[in-house]
């Protein structure tokens, strides 16, 4: 079915990132090569939180790779998540937002 979402299994690939940042000097980390030009998605249900989602939201694009950012309001009863999910998501295009 087109547009589908569908899961990838790369079990056989899979990456412990805890125990490759344990082994680093710096808690930088950087995808395998093989792993960028896979598209992942990437669930995000938030229930308040409000302060932390700028920070969340401009970390996740330093990962290099290309990805779908499915944002979930679960029901927060601080409105202003929502209000501020849906602004990010109204400004990108690879952005989804869900309110539960």
């Amino acid at each position: 079915m087109p547009g589908r979402v569908t899961e990838i299994d790369k079990t056989d690939e899979a990456i412990n990132i805890a125990d490759l940042l344990d082994q680093q000097q710096s808690y930088q980390f950087q995808f395998p090569e093989k792993f960028q030009s896979e598209k992942v998605d990437i669930i995000v249900p938030v229930y308040n939180g409000y302060r932390f989602l700028d920070k969340l939201l401009k970390t996740i694009p330093l990962t290099g790779m290309t990805y779908r950012l499915i944002l979930i309001d679960d029901k927060s009863p601080d409105s202003r998540v929502a209000e501020f999910l849906a602004a990010y998501a109204k400004e990108k295009e690879h952005v989804v937002f869900l309110a539960e």
